[in-house]
């Protein structure tokens, strides 16, 4: 499964965050990893290099949102951040790029170290470039190699086992979930249940990982929502409800050149049979079967877990709920009756 595209999705969302925070521009960590690339290139990187050197790159501030919530010092994020790159199939695990992406060779990074990994270096350096900040202290042979006319190249080619492409999903998870504590544990309770499903139906591997991406990707788009708006614990005004609704249209378009299947999935999963859903008014004809699965374990989980405005629900009061929606004609009353069968 080739995980390029999906890589680059979620590194669109994490720019939203780094934007909010720090004013980084759109396509921020696609130009740095594309800079950390032609670097890589020119150093005589081999491909398992250059696919470690970039995903770090697209990933380097993967833990911004677990970062604000814990209150820890600047160079956290970095620890954090690496400690979520070590839980992909990277071809060269333990390179440490996310851990020091903000050093340099003249010992004025974050952790004042003088001797770290090229690969580190070189993100540090793209990164510096992409926000305008000085670009002094590092190594003269990157400062050397480096063409700005060449920020907008290809990434390497990478190709994963299906079920090892699941661990990208995991990822983005903590990072969409972290952006508010009432939303804490919902996209990874969404991918959990997906993935029970995804067994109960028997699919194999490959669309097994790609409903669990899906699930995973749902509401990437909820990294462009105000916090304020997520955590309002009142009911929702009229504008406050129109952008909530705006996240499946984010969702959407951030993962543009993802796999077709994850992007009609993850984005359908507020679509109704009767066309009454959002944003695409879509009719059952129009939803895949996944997509019907994905927006009934949607509800399920909003209805099942604490939120601000309802305490958390049984799995039969949450049942009972999704029966009488299935009897009004908006979700799937199959689904509906193997979730109660499979979740109970």
């Amino acid at each position: 499964m080739k995980v390029n595209t999906l890589l680059i999705s979620i590194s669109r969302g994490l720019d939203i965050v780094e934007g909010q925070l720090f004013g980084a521009t759109s396509g921020h960590s696609k130009r740095v990893a594309s800079i950390c690339n032609n670097l890589g290139k020119a150093f005589g990187m081999n491909n398992d290099e250059l696919v470690t050197l970039t995903t770090s790159a697209l990933l380097h501030d993967s833990a911004l949102t677990e970062w604000l919530t814990s209150g820890e010092a600047d160079k956290s994020h970095c620890i954090m951040g690496q400690r979520n790159a070590d839980t992909l199939p990277l071809p060269l695990p333990g390179a440490d790029f996310v851990l020091y992406h903000h050093e340099r060779s003249d010992g004025s990074g974050m952790f004042g170290l003088r001797d770290i990994p090229l690969g580190a270096e070189i993100i540090s350096f793209a990164d510096a470039y992409d926000c305008n900040m000085t670009l002094k202290g590092f190594l003269p042979k990157i400062t050397d190699a480096f063409d700005a006319q060449s920020i907008d190249s290809p990434l390497p080619d990478w190709d994963v086992h299906p079920l090892e492409a699941m661990k990208f999903g995991d990822l983005i998870v903590k990072a969409i979930d972290y952006k508010s504590r009432f939303t804490r544990n919902h996209t990874f309770g969404i991918a959990q249940k997906a993935k029970h499903m995804a067994q109960f139906y028997g699919y194999d591997d490959l669309e097994t990982a790609k409903l669990y991406l899906a699930a995973c990707l749902h509401d990437l788009g909820k990294l462009a929502t105000p916090t304020e708006v997520l955590e309002k614990p009142g009911r929702l005004t009229d504008a406050e409800f129109a952008t909530i609704q705006e996240h499946i249209q984010y969702t959407f378009d951030l993962l543009e050149g993802v796999d077709d299947d994850i992007r009609h999935w993850a984005a359908g999963h507020h679509e109704k049979l009767d066309g009454s859903g959002y944003p695409f008014a879509l009719k059952e004809h129009e939803l895949h079967f996944n997509a019907q699965l994905m927006a009934c374990i949607d509800i399920y989980q909003a209805v099942s877990e604490e939120r601000p405005y309802h305490p958390a629900r049984s799995h039969q009061d949450t049942m009972q709920i999704m029966h009488s929606m299935a009897a009004n004609g908006g979700i799937s009353a199959r689904i509906v009756n193997d979730m109660d069968a499979a979740l109970k």
